[in-house]
């Protein structure tokens, strides 16, 4: 639509439009431009996610804390360890069902009972991003831009995070002034089973982020991709690069 450019001096808005964005099967960025007549343009890097119904996972959930409300059905942990858990809490419980051959995703956003610190996460660090299988479907450029919008926390694990695992990280913080480590994502495992940890905000909350898993489409399709590896692995060892 043609129109008119304002006087110089004062921004102020001149046109809004909707844009239908398509539908895509996996996660990709997409740029969005946008000219005036003189030669002013701009465009804006969109991130698309294929639509997950969080729900419809094929997990099961270890939530003490009720941080899940329901979500998924609940977890036995002294059942059959063969399925995927997502926990919201991780004790001597969840270990030995990992230990035995399990495979569990623990969500732990704020202090919790995984050793984390206090940390930034937009400034005064940099963000290492591993050549992970995780990560192969979860596109990025090499750091943590835009799309990580709505998972930023507060919170990183600390090195020591699960002692006595094989632990193999995934998303990393490197202080730019201390030049220590922490975690972000760590794939660890620990007996037969497998377990990754994260403590990103896939149900956002934090600021101006969205709230919930569902309003999260970076998050439900990241979670995806954790329980899709999972179910995968077997069990496997978390050094695993297939």
């Amino acid at each position: 639509n043609r129109v008119t450019v304002p006087p110089a001096g004062m921004p102020r808005e001149i046109a809004a439009f909707d844009v239908l964005l398509p539908t895509v099967s996996e996660a990709a960025q997409w740029t969005l431009e946008a000219a005036l007549d003189g030669g002013v343009r701009n465009e804006w890097p969109l991130w698309l996610y294929p639509q997950v119904d969080a729900a419809t996972l094929p997990v099961t959930a270890y939530d003490p804390l009720g941080a899940f409300d329901g979500l998924w059905p609940a977890a036995d942990l002294d059942g059959d360890a063969s399925g995927v858990v997502i926990a919201s809490f991780y004790n001597g419980a969840l270990r030995q069902y990992v230990e035995a051959g399990g495979r569990a995703v623990v969500l732990q956003p704020h202090a919790g009972p995984l050793s984390t610190g206090a940390v930034p996460f937009w400034r005064e660090a940099i963000k290492l991003l591993y050549d992970h299988p995780l990560l192969a479907r979860f596109p990025h450029e090499g750091y943590t831009n835009l799309q990580f919008y709505h998972l930023a926390t507060d919170r990183a694990f600390t090195p020591d995070v699960l002692p006595g695992a094989v632990v193999t990280p995934v998303i990393q913080r490197l202080d730019a002034r201390l030049f220590t480590l922490a975690h972000y994502l760590v794939d660890a495992r620990i007996g037969q089973g497998t377990l990754l940890a994260t403590t990103l905000r896939l149900f956002g909350g934090a600021g101006d982020q969205v709230r919930g898993l569902q309003a999260n489409p970076a998050g439900r399709w990241l979670l995806k991709l954790m329980v899709d590896w999972l179910a995968k692995a077997a069990g496997g060892a978390a050094t695993r690069t297939d």
